[in-house]
């Protein structure tokens, strides 16, 4: 299978851009901004649809326009939280209205326009892997000298501003991060199924492990392990791969569930039997 460069391309590309996203996927989670990531992607779209019309570059067009809109909601919305999904979902229908007036200029949209909408493994170029690359060296980097202001800030934004945390820093640098994040791997899933990716493996390591290190651990190993396979039943079973690898991820949380109860139960069990006297209570 790996005799074919593009086939090795693709599955480098997914397996970094899986890593990429799984890093924020729990700060995105704790924070409830899963709304924000779907915004970015179909803003991703109008930068799609403007550079195809207009045979730009389309990762660069994309990018542009994802950092400025994200400012731009994120300055809207920083003082009244509770504004921010209904101006987000402005912007997310906005963006989508002028993708398909720009993409009704150009005949020629329809062959990629699937590809960019549900994601295309083969869609991966040399230049993604780069991008992936470099895109997780800025999330480690990030999350490893922000980590505690990010969380102080996901739990209590006014109490972390009393502490002293710069909470405007760090609200529009993670905002534009998840921009940045959506535009580089929206190949992988593609616009519409971005978000998945973002918020499945965060959501389901958040209901295994209790600890924040632990939950971004075991969220990339779950969402590398979807990847993965979702690699070789796009392959082996000739579907496409977006969706294949969503219905993989969504499959793991599935089975969360219950082990997440188990996981519950046993700690349960084995915090009773530790204590003085409990098995007489028993």
């Amino acid at each position: 299978m790996f005799d074919s460069p593009l086939l090795l391309t693709a599955f480098i590309g997914v397996m970094l851009a899986s890593v990429s996203t799984s890093l924020l996927s729990v700060p995105v989670t704790m924070n409830k901004v899963s709304f924000m990531s779907e915004a970015f992607a179909h803003i991703t779209f109008s930068g799609i649809a403007l550079a195809l019309l207009f045979e730009w570059n389309v990762t660069a067009v994309s990018l542009i326009a994802v950092i400025f809109f994200s400012l731009l909601i994120s300055f809207l919305t920083k003082n009244n939280r509770s504004e921010q999904v209904n101006i987000t979902m402005i912007f997310l229908a906005v963006s989508m209205a002028v993708s398909v007036i720009l993409l009704s200029f150009n005949e020629r949209y329809t062959v990629d326009l699937a590809g960019y909408l549900f994601g295309n493994f083969l869609f991966m170029t040399p230049a993604d892997l780069k991008a992936s690359a470099v895109l997780i060296a800025l999330n480690t980097f990030y999350l490893s000298i922000f980590y505690r202001w990010l969380f102080y800030w996901s739990y209590n934004p006014k109490s972390a501003q009393v502490y002293g945390i710069p909470v405007n820093f760090v609200y529009y640098t993670f905002m534009v991060l998840i921009a940045v994040n959506v535009v580089v791997t929206v190949k992988s899933v593609g616009v519409i199924l971005v978000t998945a990716q973002m918020i499945l493996p965060g959501l389901t390591a958040l209901r295994l492990v209790r600890k924040i290190p632990a939950a971004a651990a075991v969220s990339t190993l779950i969402s590398l392990t979807a990847a993965a396979a979702a690699f070789f039943i796009t392959c082996y079973r000739d579907l496409p791969s977006g969706p294949v690898l969503v219905c993989v991820l969504f499959a793991f949380f599935l089975f969360s569930l219950p082990l997440r109860f188990l996981v519950t139960f046993l700690r349960g069990h084995s915090l009773s039997f530790g204590r003085p006297g409990s098995r007489l209570r028993q």
